[in-house]
């Protein structure tokens, strides 16, 4: 199940704001505390069967304010989306008749 396998390989610091599957693939926003968070989870994508060619096309850093609009020490966090492309799991026509 692609749900299990991406709870399983996320690193405990991202959290997954949205998600979009479509036929073609899956698309979603997340947040991470540190960049070496997106990246693990990126290399561990790639090693997701299911899914190819993870990719992440932008990464925006946030900064936590308190309620006055100051800024809250170690406040900042990363927005980021990924794009991931389904594997092409067609069977051929020898693996289909067995």
């Amino acid at each position: 199940n692609l749900i299990t396998e991406l709870e399983k390989r996320m690193p405990s610091g991202i959290n997954i704001q949205n998600m979009n599957a479509s036929d073609e693939g899956l698309n979603f926003t997340a947040v991470a505390t540190d960049k070496k968070q997106i990246a693990v989870f990126d290399q561990q994508l790639k090693q997701i069967g299911c899914i190819v060619d993870p990719f992440v096309p932008n990464i925006a850093r946030d900064s936590a304010v308190d309620a006055d609009g100051n800024a809250i020490a170690d406040g900042v966090t990363y927005q980021f989306d990924v794009t991931c492309n389904y594997a092409d799991i067609t069977l051929s026509t020898e693996a289909q008749a067995q």
